[in-house]
């Protein structure tokens, strides 16, 4: 009879197990809306939202804050956010440093020799809101 139990919290374990790599496996909109993105001004406008969802994370972890530091709560539902407002403007300074790092990496970056890579948000932000642009400001975090 304990052999028994035994198997069955086996099998319950797997079971569990399965179910949740499964989900973890499956391709989901954290908002629930796989809608085309909308008011895009700098990046692509094919980009997929998968493709976008993941540069965005890319950005905010380069500057080391979460969405809502560029994009601004829905006025009808404020637990979501309002992707394509251009309220807040730190969203217009995003879309700037984007033009920026773009510009730096066609015209000088790609022109030297394989051994740098290309820059990106992290390069000067470090996790930081704002760019270290000095070595004192190594120590403002």
């Amino acid at each position: 009879m304990l052999k028994s139990n035994k198997k069955k919290i086996v099998i319950i374990a797997i079971l569990f197990a399965t179910l949740f790599i499964s989900q973890s496996f499956t391709k989901s909109n954290p908002d629930g809306d796989d809608k085309k993105p909308t008011n895009l001004k700098v990046l692509p406008k094919n980009i997929s939202p998968d493709d976008l969802h993941k540069l965005m994370r890319t950005y905010a972890k380069g500057l080391g804050v979460k969405c809502n530091f560029c994009h601004e709560q829905m006025k009808d539902d404020p637990k979501h956010l309002d992707f394509a407002a251009d309220t807040k403007e730190s969203k217009e300074t995003a879309r700037k440093m984007i033009k920026m790092v773009n510009d730096i990496n066609a015209k000088f970056i790609s022109k030297i020799d394989n051994h740098f890579e290309k820059i990106t948000c992290v390069t000067c932000h470090n996790g930081r809101e704002t760019p270290i642009i000095s070595v004192d400001s190594l120590a403002k975090k």
